[in-house]
């Protein structure tokens, strides 16, 4: 039986500082089949960065800023792997053998749905609130149910990863996890203070929004909890 194909997508909004170290690393990772990035409208020159440093990585340039769902959505649409794995284009410290063993577990388990990339170097309130599961960014889905869940969930703004592990739930999909040391920058940093506690306030009360008391529970109970 063949094994099962994997492209990497990186949606990436204003990033040209950073996205340079995450494609570096998924260019020499073994077992892509290809990799795409999608712009989602920046104002920063990150395209410039991409097309000048990487020029074979197929870049998808949004004219306007749409929201990482919808350009995780433009990007998966282009792919024809059966596989995509997400990758934040902010990840520090990206390491070529941790996205090699996520691509490995999943080409040995192809009847996994979703592997996320758990982010175990997370402080300690962000783990006990399973915040290193449930949100992150880094996850390899079966890109059929990757579009299908962003169209069902008309997801916006930061609900892309809730949205994701509901339709998982919801639909009783094998989801599995794999450990990984890197994070992504912390809004406070890139933004400052003040505007970085009101973007960590917006993403709460946008997963609030869209998962609601129950679903929020239901997700910290069982989303995500068995390691493949």
């Amino acid at each position: 039986m063949p094994k099962p194909t994997i492209a990497a997508l990186v949606p990436c909004y204003n990033e040209a500082d950073r996205i340079a170290k995450v494609l570096r690393t998924l260019t020499f990772a073994a077992g892509l089949d290809e990799i795409i990035c999608v712009d989602d409208g920046s104002t920063d020159g990150s395209n410039e960065v991409i097309q000048r440093k990487f020029p074979t990585i197929k870049l998808l340039k949004l004219k306007t800023n749409r929201g990482k769902a919808a350009a995780v959505l433009a990007g998966a649409r282009k792919l024809k792997s059966e596989y995509t794995l997400l990758v934040d284009a902010d990840l520090t410290k990206p390491v070529k053998r941790e996205f090699e063993a996520a691509i490995s577990a999943i080409k040995s388990n192809p009847g996994v749905d979703t592997l996320v990339l758990r982010r175990v170097g997370k402080d300690l309130l962000t783990r006990s609130l399973r915040g290193d599961v449930i949100i992150t960014g880094e996850r390899i889905v079966r890109r059929k149910l990757l579009i299908a869940a962003i169209q069902k969930g008309r997801v916006r703004g930061f609900q892309l990863e809730v949205a994701l592990n509901q339709y998982m739930l919801e639909n009783h999909k094998l989801v599995r996890w794999i450990p990984i040391s890197s994070t992504g920058v912390i809004s406070l940093k890139k933004m400052g203070i003040a505007a970085g506690l009101r973007k960590e306030a917006s993403m709460f009360f946008h997963i609030f929004g869209y998962l609601g008391l129950r679903n929020l529970i239901w997700q910290y109970l069982a989303f995500g909890r068995q390691r493949i």
